[in-house]
């Protein structure tokens, strides 16, 4: 379908046509035939070609981004507060996404988005996946090994460094024995082995699930916990998806979070807050993020020359409810404080319940 096409069936001009449907200088097209031009553009479901179009504008207005993995709750919120951001500032999005960071899916969503036109592109993963795109490229990373092209804008989350302090929080308060539930073959894993044996703690095959950031990861996990002869006190997860599942999963068969074990999620998405109980977890502030990513790709749109950006983000632990002393800890400082008030006050002596009854 073609802008002839329609000229033909609206009985007017092939030129009359495209400012119609572009608004372009239309004052000498009377309000009744714009609107009809517009309607049977509809009627033939006509699409226009944003690539023909940025050839004359030398704009389509359209930005490429490409998110790895499934559509779990932290990008589905990302994605949602980049649409505003690219909205509000005039632009669309055209997003896709990647089986994580293999070449083979990558290169070919690049090749598509660069042949739709898009001004920029903001690719999540390792820049060599990507290739050299013939845009202005945002990448992004959760990697603290991401190495940011020299000429390229970039932006690494620190997400390794989250889970040196997840384990390091919960030696704090007195854990020892620790799993673990997502990817084994992600950063965030890799940092936490590494952070278990620095920090002299403990885990075990049987408390470590594979899986990524998706409910089914938290419930299987569950399972492995709940069979083990032998359970940590604690798990660190690979994001607060896998963490709610896992927390729910263990109250519905019986236990108590963070009685029986205190659990730590990652990237503070909108349920954590509203989990039972509340998770602790790492502030990605998804919501001003994707304002930011979008504000970085507009800028150097706008401004080719600016200086290269490089950036580091270490998201902060947020505590709530879901970590606490474990079970062993508590009562020992229970049955001390217990054997203090017996050796303090025997009964039938001081101001204790006993002497009053």
């Amino acid at each position: 379908m073609t802008l002839k096409d329609i000229a033909k069936k609206a009985q007017v001009s092939f030129q009359a046509v495209s400012m119609a449907l572009n608004d372009e200088n239309t004052g000498h097209l009377s309000p009744k035939k714009r609107e009809e031009i517009r309607r049977i553009a509809a009627e033939m479901n006509y699409m226009p070609n944003r690539a023909a179009r940025s050839l004359r504008t030398k704009s389509s207005k359209l930005i490429g981004v490409i998110f790895p993995g499934s559509m779990d709750d932290y990008f589905s919120e990302l994605m949602h507060s980049m649409l505003w951001a690219f909205t509000n500032n005039g632009y669309h999005a055209l997003f896709a996404f990647s089986m994580w960071e293999e070449d083979k899916t990558v290169r070919p969503l690049v090749t598509r988005m660069l042949a739709q036109g898009v001004d920029g592109l903001i690719a999540y993963g390792e820049p060599d996946t990507f290739g050299i795109p013939r845009v202005p490229t945002l990448f992004v990373s959760h990697a603290g090994c991401f190495t940011i092209p020299k000429n390229s804008d970039g932006i690494v989350i620190d997400i390794e460094s989250t889970a040196l302090d997840a384990v390091r929080y919960l030696k704090k308060l007195g854990h020892r024995k620790i799993g673990y539930a997502g990817a084994k073959s992600h950063y965030r894993f890799n940092a936490f082995l590494e952070s278990i044996d620095r920090l002299g703690m403990e885990t075990r095959p049987e408390w470590l699930t594979e899986g990524w950031g998706i409910p089914e990861t938290g419930y299987e996990a569950a399972g492995k916990l709940i069979a083990a002869k032998e359970r940590p006190s604690a798990v660190v997860a690979y994001n607060d998806t896998a963490a709610i599942s896992l927390v729910n999963t263990l109250h519905e068969s019986g236990f108590t979070i963070p009685g029986d074990f205190s659990v730590i999620g990652a990237y503070n998405i909108k349920n954590a807050r509203y989990a039972f109980p509340p998770l602790t977890t790492y502030d990605m502030r998804v919501e001003d993020f994707g304002v930011e990513l979008v504000g970085h790709i507009l800028n150097r749109i706008a401004n080719p020359s600016l200086p290269v950006i490089h950036k580091r983000i270490r998201p902060p632990r947020i505590d709530r409810e879901s970590c606490a002393e474990p079970a062993q800890a508590r009562n020992a400082v229970l049955e001390k404080i217990s054997g203090k008030v017996r050796r303090n006050h025997p009964p039938g002596e001081g101001n204790g319940y006993a002497a009053q009854r």
